[in-house]
């Protein structure tokens, strides 16, 4: 058993759109480093009707990593 999630289809995500992996769980490629550059991060929340984001990580060397 490997780490993706089954249904993963990585070929949508590197065409640059979102997969639900959850109920509240969503998949995205990012990139480059921002999470707003390139993708269609912003539209997916507005769609969702989020209001709050929450990073959570640190830099290593060049962009965050989930601890």
């Amino acid at each position: 058993m490997g780490l993706t999630p089954p249904g993963l289809d990585p070929d949508v995500l590197l065409a640059g759109w979102p997969q639900r992996l959850g109920p509240d769980d969503w998949a995205m490629f990012k990139p480059r480093w921002g999470a707003f550059s390139r993708t269609c991060l912003e539209e997916l929340l507005t769609e969702l009707g989020a209001h709050t984001l929450v990073f959570a990580g640190c830099n290593l060397p060049n962009t965050p990593a989930a601890v």
